[in-house]
């Protein structure tokens, strides 16, 4: 199982640096396949998911990211469902000045 976390990197004054998954969204393991097999060159932040890493996204990345996921969509219509899902988390994200990150160990 793959996830993408809502996450949290905030500074507190007495706990110092908060990191906390904020809500999470499961992806199947053949979405996961595509995001991470995907050479698309117009795919720049997508390409860079592994299986072998964390990867965040921060903030000022995250239209940037929703970007490539229309642009996902527009070139793989089978996985419509699960990449709507994602956008919605991701704006969801920055509306709420949070970022992304994609945790392949779970």
């Amino acid at each position: 199982m793959y996830l993408v976390h809502v996450w949290n990197r905030s500074e507190g004054v007495e706990e110092g640096i908060k990191n906390q998954s904020v809500y999470n969204l499961s992806i199947s393991r053949d979405f996961a396949d595509l995001l991470i097999l995907s050479e698309n060159e117009e795919l720049k932040l997508i390409s860079n998911l592994t299986y072998d890493d964390f990867e965040l996204f921060s903030h000022s990345q995250l239209k940037f990211l929703i970007e490539e996921f229309r642009k996902l969509k527009e070139i793989n219509s089978e996985y419509n469902f699960e990449i709507d899902n994602i956008i919605n988390l991701i704006e969801n994200a920055y509306k709420s000045n949070f970022d992304i990150l994609f945790d392949p160990f779970n």
